[in-house]
């Protein structure tokens, strides 16, 4: 351990490590300190000590668990969806030209759209709660994961299908042999972008549209103005983010690097 940390770069990394905790520490720091300085209640904005209990004691209060799952159901369902209809989608454009210039206006309509300014017209044509929601985070969701499917596979080396063609593969074999690993970096790329837009559709049609989740507590608590509440719920679904975002992308350095030793 010593002799990893000894190294420049276990240096460096524990180094950034440092100062990433250091960051955090100051920002949480002057929070506290802010209320206080300023002369304002913690009414209108508590510190992260109040935060932290308030969030202790709706998770005691049996207030969070239901919500949290309902959550993670709408988001993990509306991510899968964008990831396999996605991924679908910008390979067949990617391939077939006809199909990319028909599909290229709609993308580029969700992409430039913004999605809450037809969010009541989704709530009139699927109705309030579940399907709303996972519509709106799955629109959100899917435009990163089509546009960079289309161009990693528009953009595979020639030598490799060249190579393909030599082995008298037919275009199925071509496309999960050589197109699919050939535009994987991009197509984990996508994902990785889908994973924030859908969590934001999430909290979005909570708020505005649904009768349970995380999202629509945020919306409850401040219209009943629970200041501490609100951004309780709100570090909660920050965390969330935060831990999902990790996660995926350690995933995905590990299938890159899997994949560069496959080669």
């Amino acid at each position: 351990m010593n002799a990893v940390l000894e190294h420049p770069v276990g240096r460096a990394l524990s180094s950034d490590r440092s100062l990433k905790v250091l960051g955090v520490a100051l920002f949480f720091g002057a929070w506290e300190l802010l209320p206080w300085v300023l002369g304002l209640d913690s009414f209108v904005l508590p510190p992260p000590s109040v935060i932290v209990v308030t969030l202790v004691n709706e998770i005691v209060a049996g207030r969070v668990t239901e919500h949290l799952l309902v959550t993670m159901a709408e988001y993990g369902l509306a991510l899968g969806l964008a990831a396999v209809i996605g991924i679908s989608l910008g390979m067949l454009a990617g391939r077939v030209r006809v199909f990319d210039y028909a599909l290229e206006p709609f993308v580029w309509f969700l992409y430039s759209t913004p999605l809450t300014a037809i969010y009541p017209l989704l709530i009139l044509w699927v109705g309030l709660g579940f399907n709303s929601v996972l519509l709106i985070a799955f629109l959100l969701a899917v435009v990163p994961v089509i546009v960079n499917t289309t161009v990693g596979v528009k953009n595979v080396p020639e030598p490799y299908l060249r190579v393909g063609h030599s082995f008298m593969a037919d275009r199925w074999q071509l496309l999960r042999k050589v197109v699919l690993p050939g535009s994987f970096p991009l197509v984990l790329a996508g994902i990785r972008l889908a994973t924030g837009r859908a969590l934001t559709g999430v909290v979005i049609g909570e708020m505005f549209g649904a009768n349970a989740g995380l999202g629509f507590r945020i919306a409850e608590n401040a219209a009943r103005i629970r200041v501490p509440e609100v951004f309780a719920y709100l570090l909660l679904i920050v965390a969330f983010g935060v831990v999902v975002t990790q996660a995926f992308g350690a995933l995905e350095a590990r299938l890159l690097r899997y994949q560069v030793r496959a080669r």
